[in-house]
């Protein structure tokens, strides 16, 4: 009888596992599709729609709304000054979600390949996604290589269980 149990207590477990894989399979491909859909504003230069896809506290940080996507259009024509141009902009899928009631939260890595005048360069970022609603809308944080403990100090709603990967250096592709 014990074996039944515990053969039994096995199989719960296994379902469980199951349904949390499925489910954060679902998940994922959402923040991947709400991920590249942000990236897709980028190449766009669509920078009030790329606002929509960033982390609200950030976005009150820098004054709201319309002062952000002004910021962030600023960013790109100094870079563009510079000889620096967007070639490409994607969102990689997460490895993991950490959930807390209803905040779910994971990381992606953002990969950018811009030519400069040097000539293409691949760089990596981490960007913490946030959903406030258990997964129904997404939004996006860019790390700026920070470790979590510095993130977590001006965003605390963000995660302790967060795994950010170590900053990557732009690399030189030919």
């Amino acid at each position: 009888m014990k074996s039944i149990g515990g053969v039994l207590l096995c199989c719960i477990f296994f379902i469980q596992a199951k349904a949390q894989t499925a489910s954060d399979s679902t998940q994922f491909a959402t923040v991947l599709q709400k991920g590249n859909a942000m990236a897709a504003c980028i190449l766009k230069k669509d920078y009030t729609s790329f606002v929509k896809y960033m982390y609200p506290p950030v976005i009150k940080m820098a004054g709201g709304s319309q002062k952000m996507a002004s910021l962030v259009e600023q960013s790109f024509a100094s870079i563009e000054s510079e000889g620096v141009t967007v070639d490409s902009a994607s969102i990689q899928s997460p490895a993991s979600m950490v959930r807390t009631g209803t905040n779910w939260q994971c990381v992606v890595t953002q990969i950018l390949i811009m030519t400069t005048p040097k000539g293409k360069i691949l760089s990596k970022s981490a960007l913490i996604a946030i959903s406030p609603d258990a997964g129904k809308s997404w939004t996006f944080m860019d790390t700026h290589g920070a470790p979590l403990e510095k993130v977590r100090k001006s965003f605390p709603a963000i995660s302790p269980k967060l795994n950010l990967p170590a900053k990557e250096d732009p690399v030189l592709v030919k």
